[in-house]
Protein backbone atom coordinates (compact mmCIF):
# COMPACT_ATOMS: atom_id res chain seq x y z
CA UNK A 1 0.00 0.00 0.00
CA UNK A 2 2.85 2.36 0.86
CA UNK A 3 4.53 1.64 -2.47
CA UNK A 4 1.29 2.46 -4.29
CA UNK A 5 0.95 5.74 -2.42
CA UNK A 6 4.55 6.63 -3.19
CA UNK A 7 4.02 5.81 -6.87
CA UNK A 8 0.86 7.91 -7.00
CA UNK A 9 2.69 10.81 -5.34
CA UNK A 10 5.53 10.64 -7.88
CA UNK A 11 3.05 10.64 -10.76
CA UNK A 12 1.21 13.60 -9.26
CA UNK A 13 4.43 15.56 -8.86
CA UNK A 14 5.46 14.76 -12.44
CA UNK A 15 2.08 15.90 -13.73
CA UNK A 16 2.34 19.12 -11.74
CA UNK A 17 5.83 19.80 -13.06
CA UNK A 18 4.67 19.14 -16.62
CA UNK A 19 1.73 21.53 -16.22
CA UNK A 20 4.02 24.22 -14.83
CA UNK A 21 6.44 23.77 -17.72
CA UNK A 22 3.66 23.97 -20.30
CA UNK A 23 2.27 27.10 -18.64
CA UNK A 24 5.68 28.78 -18.85
CA UNK A 25 6.09 27.87 -22.50
CA UNK A 26 2.59 29.09 -23.38
CA UNK A 27 3.32 32.41 -21.71
CA UNK A 28 6.64 32.73 -23.55
CA UNK A 29 5.35 32.01 -27.06
CA UNK A 30 1.77 30.72 -27.47
CA UNK A 31 2.31 30.00 -31.19
CA UNK A 32 5.49 27.90 -30.95
CA UNK A 33 4.91 24.21 -30.38
CA UNK A 34 7.04 23.13 -27.40
CA UNK A 35 9.14 19.96 -27.44
CA UNK A 36 7.03 18.57 -24.61
CA UNK A 37 3.95 18.53 -26.81
CA UNK A 38 5.87 17.28 -29.85
CA UNK A 39 6.90 14.22 -27.86
CA UNK A 40 3.74 13.64 -25.85
CA UNK A 41 0.34 14.49 -27.29
CA UNK A 42 -1.50 13.32 -24.18
CA UNK A 43 -4.91 15.06 -24.03
CA UNK A 44 -4.04 16.44 -20.59
CA UNK A 45 -0.96 18.15 -22.01
CA UNK A 46 -3.05 19.72 -24.75
CA UNK A 47 -5.61 20.85 -22.15
CA UNK A 48 -2.81 22.43 -20.07
CA UNK A 49 -1.47 24.18 -23.17
CA UNK A 50 -4.84 25.57 -24.27
CA UNK A 51 -5.89 26.53 -20.73
CA UNK A 52 -2.68 28.53 -20.26
CA UNK A 53 -3.19 30.52 -23.45
CA UNK A 54 -1.31 28.31 -25.90
CA UNK A 55 -2.59 28.53 -29.48
CA UNK A 56 -4.54 25.62 -30.95
CA UNK A 57 -2.58 26.35 -34.14
CA UNK A 58 0.84 26.24 -32.49
CA UNK A 59 3.47 24.86 -34.88
CA UNK A 60 7.03 23.61 -34.68
CA UNK A 61 9.97 25.09 -36.60
CA UNK A 62 8.92 23.15 -39.71
CA UNK A 63 5.41 24.61 -39.63
CA UNK A 64 3.79 21.35 -38.47
CA UNK A 65 0.86 22.17 -36.21
CA UNK A 66 -0.53 20.34 -33.21
CA UNK A 67 -3.52 19.32 -35.32
CA UNK A 68 -1.29 17.89 -38.03
CA UNK A 69 0.66 15.87 -35.44
CA UNK A 70 -2.53 14.54 -33.89
CA UNK A 71 -4.06 13.69 -37.28
CA UNK A 72 -0.90 11.90 -38.43
CA UNK A 73 -0.89 9.73 -35.31
CA UNK A 74 -4.62 9.03 -35.44
CA UNK A 75 -5.22 10.67 -32.06
CA UNK A 76 -8.99 11.18 -32.11
CA UNK A 77 -9.35 12.70 -28.62
CA UNK A 78 -6.60 15.20 -29.32
CA UNK A 79 -8.00 16.11 -32.74
CA UNK A 80 -11.41 16.66 -31.18
CA UNK A 81 -9.96 18.91 -28.46
CA UNK A 82 -8.01 21.00 -30.95
CA UNK A 83 -10.95 21.42 -33.31
CA UNK A 84 -13.06 22.42 -30.32
CA UNK A 85 -10.45 25.08 -29.59
CA UNK A 86 -10.85 26.36 -33.18
CA UNK A 87 -7.67 24.94 -34.67
CA UNK A 88 -7.59 25.69 -38.41
CA UNK A 89 -8.50 22.37 -40.08
CA UNK A 90 -7.01 23.28 -43.47
CA UNK A 91 -3.64 24.65 -42.38
CA UNK A 92 -1.07 22.82 -44.49
CA UNK A 93 2.49 22.04 -43.49
CA UNK A 94 4.86 24.11 -45.65
CA UNK A 95 7.26 21.39 -46.82
CA UNK A 96 4.79 19.23 -48.77
CA UNK A 97 1.65 21.34 -48.67
CA UNK A 98 -0.43 18.59 -47.09
CA UNK A 99 -3.40 19.33 -44.84
CA UNK A 100 -4.33 17.25 -41.77
CA UNK A 101 -7.18 15.71 -43.79
CA UNK A 102 -4.79 14.59 -46.52
CA UNK A 103 -2.48 12.93 -44.01
CA UNK A 104 -5.30 11.25 -42.09
CA UNK A 105 -6.79 10.01 -45.38
CA UNK A 106 -3.48 8.55 -46.55
CA UNK A 107 -2.75 6.85 -43.23
CA UNK A 108 -6.24 5.40 -42.92
CA UNK A 109 -7.34 7.13 -39.73
CA UNK A 110 -11.04 7.08 -40.62
CA UNK A 111 -12.27 8.44 -37.28
CA UNK A 112 -9.93 11.39 -37.61
CA UNK A 113 -11.08 11.95 -41.21
CA UNK A 114 -14.69 12.05 -39.97
CA UNK A 115 -13.78 14.51 -37.19
CA UNK A 116 -11.90 16.80 -39.56
CA UNK A 117 -14.72 16.83 -42.09
CA UNK A 118 -17.23 17.66 -39.36
CA UNK A 119 -14.82 20.32 -38.11
CA UNK A 120 -14.84 22.15 -41.42
CA UNK A 121 -11.90 20.63 -43.31
CA UNK A 122 -12.10 21.18 -47.07
CA UNK A 123 -12.54 17.80 -48.76
CA UNK A 124 -11.19 19.06 -52.10
CA UNK A 125 -8.11 20.97 -50.93
CA UNK A 126 -5.10 20.25 -53.17
CA UNK A 127 -1.40 19.87 -52.43
CA UNK A 128 1.21 21.37 -54.81
CA UNK A 129 1.01 18.27 -57.05
CA UNK A 130 -2.73 18.72 -57.47
CA UNK A 131 -3.54 15.70 -55.31
CA UNK A 132 -6.59 15.77 -53.07
CA UNK A 133 -7.39 13.80 -49.93
CA UNK A 134 -9.36 11.43 -52.15
CA UNK A 135 -6.28 10.83 -54.32
CA UNK A 136 -4.27 9.98 -51.22
CA UNK A 137 -6.87 7.68 -49.67
CA UNK A 138 -7.38 5.90 -53.01
CA UNK A 139 -3.65 5.49 -53.55
CA UNK A 140 -3.30 3.69 -50.22
CA UNK A 141 -6.50 1.68 -50.51
CA UNK A 142 -8.15 3.32 -47.49
CA UNK A 143 -11.68 2.25 -48.38
CA UNK A 144 -13.42 3.73 -45.34
CA UNK A 145 -11.65 7.06 -45.78
CA UNK A 146 -12.63 7.09 -49.45
CA UNK A 147 -16.23 6.41 -48.45
CA UNK A 148 -16.23 9.25 -45.91
CA UNK A 149 -14.73 11.69 -48.40
CA UNK A 150 -17.27 10.79 -51.07
CA UNK A 151 -20.10 11.18 -48.56
CA UNK A 152 -18.73 14.63 -47.77
CA UNK A 153 -18.96 15.55 -51.44
CA UNK A 154 -15.33 15.16 -52.51
CA UNK A 155 -14.97 15.50 -56.28
CA UNK A 156 -14.33 12.11 -57.81
CA UNK A 157 -12.85 13.36 -61.09
CA UNK A 158 -10.25 15.80 -59.73
CA UNK A 159 -7.04 15.54 -61.76
CA UNK A 160 -3.56 15.88 -60.32
CA UNK A 161 -0.57 17.39 -62.13
CA UNK A 162 -0.30 14.25 -64.28
CA UNK A 163 -3.97 14.36 -65.21
CA UNK A 164 -4.78 11.38 -63.01
CA UNK A 165 -7.98 10.99 -61.01
CA UNK A 166 -8.31 9.02 -57.75
CA UNK A 167 -9.37 5.99 -59.81
CA UNK A 168 -5.91 5.91 -61.41
CA UNK A 169 -4.33 5.85 -57.94
CA UNK A 170 -6.45 2.95 -56.75
CA UNK A 171 -6.00 0.98 -59.97
CA UNK A 172 -2.22 1.46 -60.20
CA UNK A 173 -1.82 0.16 -56.67
CA UNK A 174 -4.20 -2.76 -57.18
CA UNK A 175 -6.66 -1.69 -54.50
CA UNK A 176 -9.64 -3.49 -55.96
CA UNK A 177 -12.06 -2.65 -53.18
CA UNK A 178 -11.32 1.04 -53.63
CA UNK A 179 -11.60 0.74 -57.42
CA UNK A 180 -15.03 -0.87 -57.00
CA UNK A 181 -16.19 1.81 -54.58
CA UNK A 182 -15.09 4.64 -56.88
CA UNK A 183 -16.76 3.03 -59.89
CA UNK A 184 -19.99 2.58 -57.96
CA UNK A 185 -19.89 6.29 -57.18
CA UNK A 186 -19.57 7.19 -60.85
CA UNK A 187 -15.81 7.39 -61.47
CA UNK A 188 -15.08 7.47 -65.21
CA UNK A 189 -13.12 4.33 -66.18
CA UNK A 190 -12.50 5.70 -69.69
CA UNK A 191 -10.98 9.03 -68.71
CA UNK A 192 -7.41 9.63 -69.91
CA UNK A 193 -4.42 11.17 -68.19
CA UNK A 194 -2.11 13.62 -69.96
CA UNK A 195 -0.29 10.69 -71.64
CA UNK A 196 -3.50 9.18 -72.98
CA UNK A 197 -3.61 6.31 -70.46
CA UNK A 198 -6.84 5.12 -68.89
CA UNK A 199 -7.12 3.93 -65.27
CA UNK A 200 -8.18 0.31 -65.95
Amino acid sequence: ALAEKMGAHVLHMASHARAHSIAQLAAKDPHKLPDLLKKNLDPRNIDFWLARGGSADAANDDGVTLLMRAATLGKTAEVSRLLGARAAPDRAEPKHGRTPLMVASATGHAEVVALLLRGGATADALDPTGSSSLHKAASMGRVECVRLLLQAGAKIETRDSCGETPLFMASYNNHLGTVDLLLRHGADKDTQDFEGQTPL
